[in-house]
């Protein structure tokens, strides 16, 4: 029925290879269609999701870097081979990914923050200019009233 075959290693990171090459390229094109549409819709979710996608570039490459130093024979240098570069790789990718996933937190905070500034001035303002009308015609009045002040007293002077 089936043919069993035995996989090489140089078939497996070949393989891997065109695997991770054709997400790099998808999450590439998807992540500049996201920036895209993201800087037209004025989202900043969609510049973060742009922003994940294109860290997601960034995973690829370093895992890739990762594999092809793991999987280094051993040398005179390392004689138990070269497999803690898995390791290094993965603390790199956790370390772009903390940055990153602070980064877009820290500025969506921030532009919370200004909103909510916004937000209280408006609800701070709102009464104060409902008063400006009642304002303006008490200076009116005022102003209404000393002239007519001014008057009497003219009148009070002729009749003296």
């Amino acid at each position: 029925m089936f043919k069993e075959t035995k996989a090489t290693q140089d078939d497996f990171e070949r393989i891997a290879n065109k695997v991770s090459f054709t997400t790099i390229m998808g999450n590439a094109i998807l992540s500049v269609l996201k920036l895209i549409a993201g800087i037209i819709a004025n989202s900043s979710a969609m510049v973060s999701d742009a922003i994940h996608s294109a860290s997601d570039v960034f995973s690829t490459v370093v895992v890739i870097i990762g594999v092809k130093l793991a999987s280094k024979k051993p040398d005179d240098d390392h004689p138990y081979g070269h497999e803690r570069f898995e390791c290094v790789a993965a603390i790199l990718l956790a370390v772009v990914l903390l940055i990153t996933g602070l980064g877009i937190g820290i500025r969506n905070i921030v532009y919370l923050g200004v909103q909510l500034v916004e937000l209280i001035i408006l609800i701070c303002a709102r009464p104060l200019l409902h008063q400006l009308p009642h304002f303006c015609n008490r200076h009116d009045r005022i102003q209404h009233i000393l002239r007519e002040a001014q008057g009497q007293s003219q009148i009070c002077v002729r009749i003296h």
